[in-house]
């Protein structure tokens, strides 16, 4: 994930198949573009806790500039599934 359009600012890299991570500091609500090279879903939760709105990062996706209604929204994250 990257904090802003077009794959920069990079606030979170994992391997897949990991639970859910709150994201802490300067990364928490800053997610503008994120891509998925795995082939397991990955999913973004605007809460700390997994809660609330959530976004899919599907399996060898990419998105570079994601929607003003999600951008600045990811809290959490996890790379074992998706929403």
């Amino acid at each position: 994930m990257w904090g802003n359009t077009d794959f920069n600012w990079l606030i979170g890299e994992r391997p897949s198949g990991g639970g859910l991570v709150a994201l802490s500091g300067a990364a928490n609500n800053q997610m503008d573009s994120w891509a998925n090279g795995s082939n397991t879903n990955a999913a973004g939760y605007d809460n700390w806790d997994g809660t609330g709105d959530c976004q899919t990062f599907h399996a060898f996706g990419r998105d570079n500039n994601v929607a003003f209604w999600n951008s600045d929204e990811v809290s959490s994250w996890r790379t074992n599934r998706g929403c």
